[in-house]
């Protein structure tokens, strides 16, 4: 939740050139709904809270606003998430400008609040202003049973018209550039399963065992469930400084917290490595600079399928296709646009609270629009502190908010192409 933006405000990742200026300049430029303006009206004066007290505060608000609702606890919900507003007006205006959307999410969650109290008018209000300000997520408001007091409303039906002409990521997926053959230099490096730390992670983790003896298939299956069994997510946290598998899972064994999906897809990673699979993490983007979610996944090389199989530890997520082998990456992007069949894995989940595969696709068709991976797939590689290099896979004729160093391509052969 949220990775993207949280992970620029604390300095891990490129932040986007336009994302504090032009984004932001553009929303305000538009016509206000009455409710962001009541809300500017009563916050003139300029904050001056610094970026770590505000991702702390908003992160802990945001979890209490999350069991409140779950609960139905609508009163102390409503007065949570006028805190988490508030909290969002205490920065100063310049540090507004990099997390638009955590504004855009209390509004959100307040009008969930809202109609669960049965204030359709300010649940709706509340709404009309989120979408003002961008908001955008079109299978979240079509899956939010929060929301059922306010679908027979007619501004309730018109808004959700407008969302889904925004929000409709397979659609806007399939509208996409093609990729494109084109020559591309640069080739990914894997570490050795023979390396003294992955036999030692083998050994200490007892892989093998996880693994089982059954065929390929199972067994990158098997490791992934492990992982997502044994670390929970946590959208909000990239753990400490040591970004290897070890350190990870030993701190979220001490701190009792879960991390976030590209820790967990870190996790796993090298637990491939040191069972001898070829993989990599992909960070899968969407196409709107002002969307701050994004979703870090698996790609692990099949040597029987021979090619990159998706694997998902945050949601226990794979695909299958109609001929019931597992599918690659590139083929659950390609059968999101051409609406070709394949099925979810059944036992999708997150942190044990069941998905939907319909809401998962239309999450996934969001955050596949444009792929980065890391150039080096080792132990701790994101930790090192070094000059890390990525290759970007970009449909043509996209640009997007930021890049990182490395190679930019619009060819998924180059992308995609087999170990060596």
């Amino acid at each position: 939740m949220n990775a993207l933006i949280l992970s620029a405000l604390l300095g891990t990742v490129a932040p986007c050139s336009e994302w504090p200026h032009t984004a932001i300049d553009r929303v305000l430029m538009e016509s206000k709904p009455l409710a962001t303006l009541q809300e500017e009206k009563q916050h003139p004066e300029e904050g001056t809270l610094d970026i770590q007290s505000y991702v702390k505060g908003y992160l802990a608000a945001l979890e209490t606003l999350g069991a409140e609702i779950q609960s139905k606890d609508y009163e102390k919900a409503l007065a949570t998430a006028n805190k988490l507003i508030d909290l969002f007006y205490q920065q100063p205006k310049a540090q507004q400008g990099w997390n638009p959307y955590h504004k855009i999410e209390g509004l959100y969650n307040r009008a969930r609040c809202y109609a669960g109290l049965g204030r359709v008018g300010d649940a709706l209000n509340d709404l009309e202003a989120a979408f003002g300000l961008g908001y955008e997520n079109w299978g979240q408001i079509s899956e939010d049973r929060e929301m059922d007091p306010l679908r027979g409303e007619e501004r309730f039906k018109t808004l959700y018209q407008k969302v889904q002409e925004k929000g409709d990521k397979i659609l806007i997926l399939k509208n996409c550039g093609p990729y494109v053959r084109e020559f591309t230099v640069g080739e990914i490096e894997y570490q050795s399963a023979s390396s003294p730390e992955l036999k030692a992670l083998r050994r200490d983790w007892k892989l093998d065992e996880v693994a089982g003896k059954k065929d390929e298939a199972t067994k990158i299956i098997n490791l992934m469930v492990w992982v997502h069994n044994r670390v929970k997510h946590d959208g909000g946290n990239v753990g400490e400084s040591k970004r290897d598998a070890r350190s990870l899972v030993e701190y979220c064994d001490k701190s009792k917290r879960g991390v976030n999906c590209r820790m967990l897809s870190t996790i796993l990673n090298e637990v491939y490595l040191a069972m001898g699979f070829k993989s990599r993490h992909v960070t899968c983007m969407p196409k709107s600079s002002t969307d701050v979610d994004c979703h870090v996944i698996n790609a692990v090389w099949s040597k029987t399928l021979k090619k990159w199989v998706y694997m998902d530890p945050t949601n226990e997520g794979y695909f299958f296709g109609e001929d019931g082998n597992l599918l690659s990456v590139h083929e659950v992007r390609q059968n999101i646009r051409s609406g070709k069949a394949m099925k979810v894995n059944p036992n999708l989940n997150w942190n044990g609270e069941k998905r939907t595969e319909s809401g998962y696709i239309q999450y996934m068709a969001k955050n596949l629009y444009w792929l980065i991976t890391p150039m080096v797939s080792k132990v701790g590689f994101e930790s090192e502190g070094k000059d890390f290099r990525y290759m970007t896979l970009l449909p043509r004729g996209f640009s997007p908010c930021f890049i990182n160093s490395g190679i930019v391509t619009s060819n998924s052969e180059a992308f995609w192409a087999p170990p060596k």
